[in-house]
């Protein structure tokens, strides 16, 4: 029997192998290594398995050179097969709920505060949890997936202030 560990690690390495640099490589073009191929490469990280197993929410992080940023999505992975879905880029920091049906995210508003957000592990609405002039830097659902604890800051000054 394999262990769900193994199958987690074997769809995330193919949602790894999927998210690679367009083209050839450096090495391949028998060239050194540049600075602007370091921008190209893409990075995994906040790896959420969801409760079953089956899932996961990761996020594909890469330097946006234009926008002298960095730029960091969430994609849905199938663990069995690799497939990717991509979601949203206003939602950030997923947390399935213990039950595995629910995610919780951050989502920043036009004010600039975030707020956390709930949607269906399957896809569908969003729905606010949170409305504040206080902006969510972090939480965590209870182990009955029933609450949610959240950090806030205080309210960003205006641009009155």
């Amino acid at each position: 029997m394999i262990s769900r560990s193994l199958v987690a690690g074997l769809g995330l390495a193919a949602a790894a192998a999927t998210i690679t640099v367009a083209g050839r490589t450096a090495a391949a073009e028998g060239r050194p290594w540049t600075l602007n191929d370091a921008f190209q490469v893409q990075g995994i990280d906040d790896v959420q398995i969801a409760p079953d197993g089956n899932t996961a929410l990761i996020a594909v992080g890469r330097a946006d050179v234009a926008k002298n940023e960095f730029a960091r999505v969430y994609q849905l992975v199938d663990l069995a097969s690799g497939k990717l879905t991509a979601l949203p880029a206003r939602l950030q920091n997923p947390r399935w709920a213990p039950g595995g049906a629910t995610i919780a995210w951050l989502t920043h508003a036009k004010s600039g505060a975030a707020g956390i957000v709930l949607t269906n592990a399957r896809g569908g609405a969003e729905r606010p949890l949170t409305a504040s002039q206080r902006s969510v830097v972090g939480f965590r659902w209870s182990p009955d997936g029933k609450r949610i604890a959240a950090i806030e800051t205080a309210a960003a000054p205006s641009a009155a202030d």
